[in-house]
């Protein structure tokens, strides 16, 4: 191994002797060609040879080859004397090869597209191409940049793209990515490299109207401006005016280039024709007389008072040596903070937009003529929630908006002074946070420094509805889960009040009450305050159920002789049957979508669940069996639970179960128990349940316990009675 391994060192220095010696009698070093033109992604084979002098040609030796604009050309070498330029981006380059000390040189002129991006390094991984889709007119073209990119999105070295147009009678491509519209329809172009990676851009050519992209074009003599052109129908873009023929109608006042240049000459107005893509559009073009001086029309000094949603007037006129007015020479008006206020041209007023401090600066030929401090104060709060249902014991921030004298929202109201007319029931912080003190109603006040302010009543309230015996006779009360042991009383009469049920927001309850001889039903905001009846019949209506809007209760009635369900206004207008029938129909619940009711019907002999559209509409049986499924609630719109079981004694066990409408599974969301009463939190995580139990002289007590389905870990908190005679029935959750 040794011998072998000096025999290859040996012939390695033996040719770096003979390369040393070859490159010592290099006389010459010519290149073929020496001048070079190349595309864009093209690679050109050129051979660098040397000789003696005596022009033989020398083998052996080793060429450098160098560019000098790498950027512009690349070189891929490869052995005696051969290398590859590949052209990179359009310009000019010069290319070097070496041997010892002799040098030759390459001019190269690269030509071709440019690039959407930066050139990098290494191989690309995708391409991007530069507008990803092309709005064209007929004859219109457009130069399409491709941009090289590898994995992480960094630059990458450009490599050579092939073009081609999937409809060339729509669209024509070059191998420069220069594409052509060619007639009106829809069409693709692909570009695509020799490793394989492909990009497309969806082209639109459209014989569509262009257009001037302002009405007038107002200039001061010996001014010029560059006429602008747009193409509404695709997406008001410019068009190059270089595609367009122009003229003036009267060349004394302005003079136009084949560019779209316009300069005016005289004061005067004419109008500038084009002429292009077989269409013409005019535009009026009024050359001024020569501004002398301003007149400036404002209420107030520098620093103007302006209300959020109010105006104030600007206006500044040009005005000749003789004060005549020149109404064509255009004031440009500047705000500093267009977030803070806004001016409108047109009326020449400026509007408050939110409470701040910005700038007004009128300006004519980019010189200020005039500029004002525009000092935006609030006009009127706005508290964002018109009524607010707290959580007892919970805490939530409060938005308030400046409005306008309409009430329309304009920014987010900051700087307010927040307060509440009972602390004992809602706590108030600085920055608008409310907390849930104690159970009831008070105001909350958002006040300001410049008297202006705003004043919602707000409820503290349960997550939980019941009815207690506590005070001797039926009355409402509510509970909160995060303080089981405190209750909070609603109602106070010597009536029953029963079966009550939150309103969507949670501001307002509706109950059951016999305080006038029947059971009637009745609304009230969430303290118990703002009594108002509902229906007022001759007979017996119950267990109110909310539509999610707040607008209607669904409710049972025996106004027909049997237990029938109703719907009617909150106001107690249009009360309407839904049911109808000698057996009863009981137990009305709302979905949450407020499209279906579900019910109790004895409609069959015994009582099963059925459901019903919202106004009475294909009522339909869903747990026929021989067992008893009665009272339902609605889980989400997809799942209703009931209470199953043979009879209906206080000691009696039932189960509570939940049926998915969709693919009739159920579930057993509690095992037999003596459940006399039931509801389920919106999303089926707990349940709230009537349990009659023995009660300490041996009769039954009903109590309230909230629990979670089986299955799901958690422990049972009773909501805690007045004391050990308390009966207490028909839970509601907040919903």
């Amino acid at each position: 191994m040794r011998v072998v391994l000096q025999a290859v060192r040996l012939a390695g220095l033996c040719a770096a002797l003979m390369a040393t010696n070859a490159e010592a009698q290099v006389a010459q070093l010519q290149v073929d060609p020496n001048q070079v033109t190349l595309s864009v992604g093209q690679r050109f084979e050129v051979l660098a040879t040397a000789l003696d002098r005596s022009n033989n040609v020398l083998l052996g030796v080793e060429f450098r080859w160098t560019s000098r604009q790498p950027a512009v050309v690349a070189i891929e070498a490869e052995p005696d004397g051969i290398a590859k330029l590949v052209g990179l981006t359009p310009g000019s380059a010069q290319v070097e090869v070496a041997v010892g000390s002799r040098t030759a040189t390459i001019s190269v002129e690269v030509q071709g597209f440019t690039y959407a991006g930066p050139i990098g390094e290494g191989t690309p991984t995708r391409i991007e191409i530069e507008p990803p889709t092309a709005l064209l007119l007929p004859s219109e073209d457009v130069q399409l940049l491709p941009r090289f990119l590898k994995d992480d999105g960094t630059p990458a070295a450009p490599v050579p793209l092939s073009w081609h147009s999937f409809r060339p009678d729509v669209a024509s491509i070059d191998q420069s990515g220069m594409l052509v519209g060619i007639q009106e329809g829809t069409g693709l172009v692909e570009a695509t490299s020799e490793s394989g990676l492909r990009q497309r851009v969806q082209v639109q050519v459209g014989v569509v109207p262009w257009s001037f992209g302002v009405p007038v074009v107002s200039l001061a003599p010996a001014e010029s401006d560059t006429l602008e052109l747009r193409v509404p129908r695709q997406g008001n873009r410019l068009l190059d005016p270089k595609w367009v023929s122009w003229s003036s109608a009267n060349r004394d006042v302005v003079t136009v280039s084949a560019g779209g240049v316009v300069t005016a000459i005289s004061a005067g107005r004419t109008n500038v024709t084009g002429f292009g893509f077989g269409q013409e559009a005019s535009v009026e073009v009024r050359v001024h007389q020569e501004v002398d001086g301003f007149t400036v029309a404002a209420i107030g000094g520098d620093t103007i008072l302006l209300p959020v949603g109010g105006t104030a007037g600007f206006r500044v006129v040009p005005v000749a040596a003789d004060d005549t007015p020149i109404p064509d020479a255009p004031i440009t008006w500047i705000v500093g903070d267009p977030t803070v206020a806004s001016y409108q041209a047109t009326d020449s007023v400026a509007r408050g937009l939110k409470v701040g401090v910005t700038t007004l600066e009128a300006r004519y030929r980019s010189e200020t003529v005039r500029s004002w401090t525009l000092n935006v104060v609030p006009a009127r709060v706005m508290i964002e929630d018109r009524r607010i249902a707290l959580s007892f014991g919970s805490s939530r921030q409060v938005r308030a908006w400046f409005t306008n004298d309409v009430g329309e929202r304009v920014a987010p109201a900051e700087g307010l002074q927040w307060s509440t007319a009972n602390a004992a029931v809602l706590g108030v912080s600085g920055d608008g946070t409310i907390q849930g003190v104690e159970f009831g109603g008070t105001q909350l006040i958002a006040g300001s420094a410049w008297g202006r302010g705003d004043t919602v009543p707000v409820f503290v309230v349960g997550d939980l509805m019941f009815t207690s015996m506590r005070t001797g006779s039926a009355d409402v009360f509510a509970a909160s889960l995060s303080a089981p042991g405190i209750a909070g009383r609603l109602t106070a009469e010597t009536s029953a009040e029963l079966e009550a049920a939150y309103s969507p927001d949670g501001t307002r309850f509706a109950f059951a009450s016999d305080r006038g001889g029947q059971f009637d039903l009745f609304v009230a905001d969430a303290d118990g305050s703002n009594l108002q009846r509902v229906t007022d019949s001759p007979e017996s209506e119950h267990l109110p159920a909310w539509t999610p809007d707040g607008q209607r209760l669904v409710y049972e009635s025996d106004l027909s002789g049997s237990a029938q369900i109703w719907i009617v206004d909150v106001t107690g207008a249009n009360a309407t049957a839904l049911t109808a029938g000698d057996r009863d129909n009981r137990h009305p619940a709302v979905s949450p979508d407020g499209r279906m009711i579900a019910m109790t019907s004895f409609r069959d002999g015994n009582a099963e669940v059925y459901l019903m559209g919202i106004d009475g509409s294909n009522q339909r049986n869903i747990t026929a069996s021989r067992l008893e499924e009665f009272m339902p609630k609605w889980i989400d719109e997809q799942t209703v639970a009931f209470l199953r079981g043979e009879r209906r004694h206080l000691t009696e066990q039932v189960e509570i179960v939940s049926l998915g409408l969709r693919q009739g599974e159920e579930r057993i969301l509690s095992p037999p128990r003596p459940v006399l009463a039931f509801d389920v939190r919106p999303g089926g995580d707990l349940l709230a349940v009537i349990l009659s139990l023995a009660g300490p002289s041996g009769d039954h007590v009903r109590r309230l316990f909230v629990l979670p389905p089986e299955g799901i870990d958690g422990v049972a908190v009773e909501i805690s009675p007045a004391d050990e005679f308390d009966q207490l029935a028909y839970p509601a959750f907040r919903r």
